[in-house]
């Protein structure tokens, strides 16, 4: 990208930046997830071209909604963006290890401090599962 002009964001190295035609293009990407944000819509083919040209044939969607590491982003035509991640906490919640049975009204439970002294570890696919959930509830605290 930086052959292509771009310049990487000091804050996050998963995202650079580039001035075409008076406004800012931004390309985002994490391992095979990739977004990019620009006004005019015929420079983004000729910036997708050059980053096939350097990377291979990427499919590619366009349009005024995107997913983008489990963010919707909406862009409504009046030079903002809405984003919310509430699908992905409920694709989180969905796939959590065991079915949430009850509400309770505080985590201050009467049992909250007592230990188990002969615990059972979780077999590998609900390990696998359980840690999924809570990465992507901590990437929401941190970034959603």
């Amino acid at each position: 990208l930086e052959k292509l002009g771009f310049k990487l964001n000091r804050y996050d190295p998963c995202v650079a930046n580039k001035i075409i035609k008076g406004k800012q293009c931004t390309i985002g990407w994490w391992v095979d997830d990739n977004f990019i944000s620009l006004m005019h819509p015929t420079v983004i083919s000729g910036v997708i071209e050059s980053i096939e040209q350097q990377f291979g044939k990427m499919s590619v969607n366009r349009g005024d909604q995107h997913v983008f590491l489990g963010m919707n982003m909406r862009f409504p035509g009046d030079g903002t963006v809405r984003i919310h991640t509430k699908d992905y906490i409920r694709e989180a919640a969905e796939t959590f290890v065991e079915p949430l049975s009850r509400k309770i009204g505080s985590p201050a439970t009467k049992g909250l401090f007592d230990l188990d002294n002969e615990p059972t570890a979780l077999d590998e696919d609900k390990a696998a599962r359980f840690r999924s959930v809570v990465m992507k509830l901590q990437w929401v605290a941190e970034r959603g």
